[in-house]
């Protein structure tokens, strides 16, 4: 009783911040849990006209036939292939930007180098990929490049073989200055009596950085790291979809462009949802693998 009187005089006290937060609960509610309603569609045969409850239930056909497709095996190949590059080679960049950020003395020049890298990602991703085309065309500059520098191939993420280098470098390039903040951010929290008590000491720059820096930065890199995990079969389908060609298809393929071709193109409601639930009950299982290997090694998790 306690507790549920305390609860009550702090919503009293802080009604504001409530009200604040009443928007993006409403979102909430309305976008990411009045949906799940639709995952019985995963195991209906669902025609519009007859809607959720009036659907002919099938049980787990879609799912069986997800299993037995041909594409499963491509498809799931290419989303943890591309996945496991971004995450392995995209997920430190943000961390030693922070870390060199934080070393920059001026406060001017630290917050232009930060407002310039966060641009790219405010970048339209129809409009990246357009960008992109432009700059690896035959004749675009980065062949020119590439050309005067002695490279006597085409560099192109129409090539299969070429296309995750490319993927995973503009990602890269895109995220890097906004994934920084929560980096940048726990790094000027800490005391900056510690760095004087470091110096005293005799610690060189470097050994700031590892004696300090990064165990402040290790419950939030976990924290990131167990939410990147959790997503690890997200592929963005968008900036996938507008970068296949007719000659990548096969190592472009993932799950996420297959559910919006079967759902959205084809309109096979019952069988893309299946995929999708699939797909979330995978991440589900990976978010709570990767939370409890954290919770046991380093004492950081998320619940």
């Amino acid at each position: 009783m306690n507790k549920i009187r305390l609860a009550k005089k702090n919503i009293i006290r802080d009604w504001r911040l409530y009200l604040m937060l009443l928007p993006a609960f409403i979102w909430l509610v309305v976008f990411c849990y009045v949906p799940m309603y639709g995952i019985l569609m995963a195991f209906e045969n669902y025609k519009p006209s007859l809607g959720i409850t009036g659907s002919e239930f099938v049980a787990l056909k879609y799912f069986k036939m997800w299993f037995e497709s041909n594409i499963f095996g491509t498809a799931f190949g290419n989303t943890l292939r591309i996945s496991l590059k971004c995450l392995i080679f995209g997920f430190p960049v943000p961390i030693i930007f922070a870390l060199m950020v934080n070393r920059l003395k001026s406060s001017r020049f630290r917050n232009m180098v930060q407002n310039i890298t966060y641009i790219p990602n405010f970048i339209s991703m129809v409009v990246l990929v357009s960008m992109m085309s432009i700059f690896f065309a035959p004749n675009g500059f980065v062949n020119i490049i590439a050309g005067a520098l002695g490279y006597d191939g085409i560099i192109t993420y129409s090539n299969g073989e070429q296309f995750d280098l490319i993927y995973v470098l503009s990602g890269i390039w895109q995220a890097m200055g906004f994934n920084s903040i929560i980096f940048v951010a726990a790094l000027s929290g800490i005391d900056q009596e510690i760095y004087e008590a470091a110096r005293l000491d005799g610690a060189t720059k470097l050994k700031e950085i590892i004696h300090i820096d990064i165990p402040a930065l290790l419950p939030t890199i976990m924290m990131m790291l167990i939410l990147n995990i959790g997503s690890l079969l997200s592929v963005a389908h968008d900036k996938v979809l507008l970068m296949q060609t007719g000659t990548n298809i096969m190592q472009t393929e993932i799950i996420s462009t297959y559910v919006y071709k079967i759902g959205v193109v084809n309109t096979q409601y019952g069988y893309s949802t299946a995929i999708g639930l699939f797909n979330a009950v995978v991440n589900f299982a990976l978010l709570l693998a990767a939370n409890y290997t954290s919770r046991r090694s380093t004492g950081s998790s998320l619940f």
